[in-house]
């Protein structure tokens, strides 16, 4: 299989992915379905109709239970998935949060 991490749109009308590509993805993951279909990477995509708003996976979504059959990987696993990131605030800041709280816990942490 073969997965990207797309992280350069960030604005509307940038992108790095080419439609095909996320077409051709048989799973795509977004931080944010309303804000990547605004300025994500799978934007073109969505606009075009190469790919249904439906088929975006919130990261948040994937997470739950109700998902896990999405979350198969390994060797044997062929599919082509894409990671389209925005970036969420919110996000950033539980991360911060962690990594701070890792930090101060144990002394001999490092980043």
């Amino acid at each position: 299989g073969t997965h990207v991490t797309a992280m350069g749109a960030d604005a509307e009308g940038k992108a790095e992915l080419e439609v095909s590509c996320a077409a051709a993805a048989d799973l795509i993951v977004v931080d944010s379905a309303e804000q990547n279909v605004a300025i994500g990477e799978v934007a073109r995509a969505v606009a075009s109709g190469a790919v249904s708003r439906s088929d975006l996976v919130e990261l948040g979504d994937l997470l739950q239970p109700s998902h896990a059959h999405l979350r198969r990987a390994g060797a044997s696993d062929k599919r082509v998935t894409i990671f389209d990131s925005t970036g969420v605030a919110v996000a950033d800041a539980a991360i911060a949060q962690m990594v701070h709280g890792e930090l101060t816990q144990s002394p001999s942490a490092r980043l």
